[in-house]
């Protein structure tokens, strides 16, 4: 399984520096969050478990994950060591210096947080998020999902199933797909009925 499979399943799995090969960037987390955008509360909750904070207002919630480590990072460093002294010898006195060095591990400390709100409105439905720390970072979408099929949009009335990289050449709009778990019927405005996933059918003002 790659890191970019379970990103969203556990996304914190590619949020730290410790990526085992996985290309991690701050845009990428973005790409993270945008899946969840549509989505609801129940599926957050599910995939990254329960916030550890959460914030009430006029119907609105704000669910809070707060995720903070520290790490002890051991790094080799050289040391050169300076030898001065005198020595007596033929009736003399003399003096002599050198250097000798050796490698000793120093132990440097560093802080990881990432702090990630995301805001739901009345239905439980997630509507926007936001994010702060040196840790929001997870792997950027790359090419190789360019080749996954989407519902692309040219307009109200015209639609096609095409591959992501089809419909941005050709100038069209898609949605993100979520697990076929999440299909509906739905009834949106100028589409008519279609079946689509339920958070593709919210974007549109659809009913199901």
């Amino acid at each position: 399984m790659t890191c970019q499979s379970i990103q969203k399943i556990i996304p914190l799995l590619c949020v730290t520096f410790f990526l085992f090969g996985c290309v991690a960037t701050t845009k990428g987390y973005q790409q993270v969050l945008d899946t969840w955008i549509g989505s609801t509360e129940q599926s957050l909750v599910q995939s990254w478990g329960p916030p550890d904070n959460v914030y009430e207002n006029n119907g609105m919630r704000i669910l809070t994950y707060d995720q903070q480590k520290t790490t002890s990072i051991s790094i080799p460093q050289y040391q050169t060591t300076t030898h001065q002294g005198t020595v007596y010898g033929g009736g003399t006195l003399g003096s002599y210096s050198g250097t000798s060095g050796t490698w000793v591990n120093q132990t440097s400390t560093a802080h990881h947080r990432c702090k990630t709100n995301f805001t739901t409105d009345e239905r439980g439905v997630i509507r926007s998020y936001s994010f702060e720390g040196n840790s929001c970072r997870s792997q950027e979408t790359g090419s190789e999902n360019k080749n996954r099929k989407v519902r692309c949009f040219f307009g109200p009335n015209d639609k096609k199933d095409l591959l992501e990289s089809e419909c941005e050449n050709k100038g069209g709009t898609f949605l993100n797909y979520l697990p076929d778990s999440d299909l509906v019927t739905c009834n949106a405005p100028g589409i008519g009925e279609l079946d689509m996933q339920k958070h593709e059918c919210r974007k549109l003002g659809g009913t199901y």
